[in-house]
């Protein structure tokens, strides 16, 4: 550590250098954001308004609302958008999978009744 003089100033600069031998070393997934384009969602937002109320009944359980929230709200939030996220992403590779069959169907230089019947069973796939 060293003072130097400061630019354009009469007071005096500190200078810390700091070498750590250890290498920094990070572990696990890193930090978790909460998807906030899943608010935007109405059946999402009644869950949330449901799950809220039975959240509130849980209250009493804590000695004040800060601990009810960190102890309580906060894990169980943070779970309930992770499932809505896994079920999106579902959703899309499902709905991505399907699209791709279709395309491959219609690609086929098959005639045109194999591809009536194979669009039919893949109609009935998606409706089921």
């Amino acid at each position: 550590m060293e003072t130097i003089a400061g630019a354009f100033t009469d007071h005096l600069a500190v200078l810390l250098r700091v070498a750590m031998t250890t290498p920094f070393i990070q572990t696990g997934r890193g930090i978790w954001r909460t998807n906030v384009t899943n608010l935007n969602d109405l059946p999402f937002q009644e869950e949330i308004k449901e799950v809220w109320t039975e959240w509130k009944t849980h209250m009493s359980r804590y000695p004040d609302i800060v601990n009810w929230w960190d102890q309580y709200v906060k894990s169980i939030i943070k779970l309930l958008f992770i499932r809505e996220g896994t079920e999106r992403n579902d959703w899309i590779k499902m709905e991505n999978f399907y699209y791709t069959a279709i395309y491959d169907v219609l690609q086929e230089p098959d005639q045109h009744r194999s591809k009536t019947l194979a669009m039919r069973r893949l109609k009935a796939k998606i409706i089921v």
